[in-house]
Parts: C-alpha cells; structure tokens; sequence
C-alpha cells in the first residue's frame, strides 16, 4: 500500500516527532516501538513508504549532520538495509569503522544482533 501525500505528510511528522524523542534520549528504537509510542499515528509501512517517510524526514538534514533515522538502524538487518538504501537516495557516503578494540577477526563467531535472531560474523 503506497500512502497518499497527506499521509505521507501526517507520518512523516510523526516519525520525526518519534526520532526526536529518541534522540533526546540518546535511545535507538524500532518500526514497531515507534509506532506503538505514536498511538496509532503511522500505520504499517511496506519497505518503500518507510524509505519515503525517511527521505522527507532526512531531506533538510545537513551533509555534516547525524541524520535521526540512523537511530532506526539498530532494529535489525531490515532496517540497516532501509538505512543503506536511505543513505544511497540522499547521496551520503556510508562509512563504516572496525568496532574499537576489535579486528575483524575477534570478532568471528559473534552474534551480532543478539537474541534477536540476526546473523553471525562468519
């Protein structure tokens, strides 16, 4: 289901009324939290309304500037791919860097995104 651009504008405040608050709180949130803490003011949103939401979210965000749906990116491998492809979109340079005190590998075998289900560093 693709949102109509009133519903895209009445989520994309939303969202970014919910990024905020996280970011106040120096939390990461997910999909689901966020909605759940919306009351009902973004519906379920397929893969590509989520990358619309976040465009319009991020399009006024500055180049030099931590863009707030980098706070979504730690709810998953979905998420961390929206991430990317959000990232892509807006012509930002995703530069990822070895977690500190780790070579790639000590970090083999780990399970990255805990009990969550995620995959493992092979």
């Amino acid at each position: 289901m693709r949102l109509s651009p009133a519903e895209l504008a009445k989520a994309v405040a939303a969202v970014r009324r919910g990024l905020e608050r996280a970011a106040r709180e120096q939390a990461v949130i997910s999909w689901s939290v966020l909605r759940r803490q919306l009351g009902g003011s973004v519906p379920v949103l397929g893969p590509d309304d989520r990358l619309a939401v976040l465009l319009e979210v991020e399009k006024d965000t500055s180049a030099n500037e931590p863009m707030l749906s980098s706070l979504l990116a730690a709810g998953g491998t979905g998420a961390l791919a929206l991430y990317r492809d959000l990232s892509r979109c807006l012509g930002r340079d995703l530069k990822f860097h070895p977690v500190v005190g780790h070579s790639p590998s000590t970090l083999r075998g780990c399970d990255l995104a805990g009990a969550a289900g995620g995959s493992r560093v092979a």
